[in-house]
């Protein structure tokens, strides 16, 4: 085989795998506090910070990690900021954060407490029809008790954008009627009776799907962070579906598993 014929044949796999959207490969990546430069000449809160971006070299990572940027940052700022001031980027967020923590304890030197940041970004789920990537995160910045939560983004695997509700769900008004029987019999509340009755509180007593929703090995989660729908003692809450049940709604094929 001569060198142009090879190079062609190896030009056309390089252009096959990128447009795969099953090939997207993910990287892993920290933010290491000791590498901080404001935690240089001062105390720096307590940071745990994993996540993952798209390969740079597949021309998708220039969607995908922005989007990735923007939800982390803003999750992360919105501890130490107020919501019209939001980061999109996460080393500017904890940036941020170690700054907020800073200024407290430099009104405060003697005070124990320290802030706290903890998150943990991994691809749940993968395949030709969607990426589902999953937030796990807990923050402490004061007070009796600290706040953690979840969040996802689901991508189009094929153009990098993030799938809405409606593109991922057909005819979501009829879903969430099916949803709510679903939550009722989850969570052992009677057909007939109020939705909040027991530990739940929904505004107005009327049932609604949460914003973060994502998909796993198993399925498909609806979260529902906590205050959303109780007390802070009663913490969040979860509506699960497995792919058998979901996939008579969804509008991208039930994957072979």
């Amino acid at each position: 085989m001569n060198n142009r014929l090879y190079f062609l044949l190896l030009s056309l796999l390089m252009l096959t795998a990128c447009s795969d959207p099953s090939s997207l490969n993910f990287i892993q990546k920290e933010v290491n506090p000791g590498a901080l430069t404001l935690c240089e000449q001062s105390r720096c809160p307590e940071i745990s910070v994993f996540y993952v971006e798209a390969d740079p070299a597949d021309r998708r990572a220039a969607i995908i990690n922005p989007q990735i940027e923007k939800q982390l940052g803003e999750l992360i700022s919105s501890t130490v900021m107020p919501g019209d001031s939001l980061i999109a980027g996460v080393q500017p967020a904890v940036d941020a954060f170690v700054k907020s923590f800073q200024d407290y304890y430099g009104d405060f030197p003697e005070d124990a407490l320290t802030y706290e940041l903890e998150l943990e970004h991994r691809v749940s789920f993968q395949n030709e029809d969607i990426i589902s990537l999953s937030t796990v995160y807990y923050t402490y910045t004061g007070g009796a008790h600290g706040y953690g939560s979840e969040a996802y983004l689901n991508l189009n695997p094929e153009s990098g954008v993030a799938y809405t509700l409606d593109e991922l769900i057909d005819d979501v008004a009829e879903f969430t009627t099916f949803a709510e029987r679903s939550f009722r019999t989850q969570n052992g509340i009677a057909l007939d009776a109020n939705i909040s009755s027991g530990q739940f509180l929904f505004d107005e007593d009327t049932f609604f799907l949460p914003d973060t929703y994502g998909f796993t090995e198993t399925g498909m989660v609806f979260y529902y962070p906590t205050y959303s729908i109780g007390s802070y003692a009663d913490g969040p809450a979860t509506l699960t579906f497995t792919w058998e049940q979901i996939g008579p709604w969804l509008n991208i094929p039930v994957p072979a598993l």
